[in-house]
């Protein structure tokens, strides 16, 4: 209990409370409870406001993928509305000969059309130019590049030599690619790229050596030309002198052909 004690002074009477020290812990403590409340509030009002955020950022989500799924679904149906009911027996006929890299099926996903090789058309909105077989990309115009209804060219990915599985080089891997359709459409089965880059050849003649005569003390050229893979080595070998022709017999040892100079 607070006590009240009265004192006189020249402006009146004044009264002074005095409180005790158990009084004054008591609410200390009270204070410090209505504080540790009030955090506790403040807290869980955080937390009510972060799970209010999640809850908004998830509804968002699912109203985004809802709309990209409609517009989808609406591609879908425009592309398809472009596309008449598949009869395959309205589907022109595929070449006689065969296709060079071979048939797939066209953007209605119905009938049968040759896939288009090097230098042919394709793009379009739903491949309407063609689409290129195995191996090829769609080139366009440095200008249309992004815009995939642009109309390309069909270029090979790998414009280098390979060595097939038959011992033959060809220019690019969409050579070797032809070849083993056109194989296999013979009956002879598939070539396989053995490795990247020429294949491996013995050394045959371009250039086969020749009889050279000259006058004594003039110069001579001598020619044997050969290619291989690898690069073949030639060298000259000087196999004897005749005395009485006063003549030298050389001979190109990777030619194996000899003659007088």
């Amino acid at each position: 209990m607070s006590q009240k004690t009265a004192v006189r002074t020249g402006s009146g009477l004044w009264f002074v409370a005095f409180t005790s020290p158990r009084q004054v812990v008591a609410k200390a403590r009270s204070l410090c409870k209505t504080r540790a409340v009030v955090q506790n509030v403040f807290a869980n009002m955080k937390l009510f406001l972060l799970s209010l955020l999640l809850v908004a950022w998830a509804v968002d989500r699912a109203l985004a993928t809802t709309k990209s799924g409609k517009k989808g679904a609406k591609r879908t149906q425009v592309s398809k509305r472009s596309c008449q009911t598949c009869e395959l027996s309205k589907c022109p006929p595929v070449p006689h000969e065969g296709c060079p890299q071979g048939a797939l099926k066209d953007h209605c996903d119905c009938c049968q059309v040759c896939a288009h090789v090097e230098g042919e058309s394709c793009g379009g909105r739903h491949g309407k130019y063609g689409r290129c077989a195995s191996g090829y990309q769609c080139q366009r115009p440095e200008k249309e590049v992004e815009q995939r209804r642009a109309k390309g060219v069909c270029t090979c990915k790998a414009a280098y030599p390979v060595c097939g599985s038959d011992g033959v080089t060809y220019s690019t891997t969409c050579d070797l690619l032809a070849a083993s359709h056109r194989s296999e459409d013979q009956g002879h089965g598939t070539i396989l790229q053995a490795s990247k880059g020429l294949c491996e050849k013995g050394p045959s003649f371009v250039t086969r050596p020749r009889e050279v005569w000259n006058i004594t003390g003039g110069q001579i050229f001598l020619t044997c030309e050969v290619i291989g893979v690898p690069t073949p080595l030639i060298t000259w070998v000087k196999v004897s002198v005749n005395s009485k022709m006063q003549s030298k017999i050389f001979v190109c040892e990777l030619c194996l052909e000899s003659f007088h100079s």
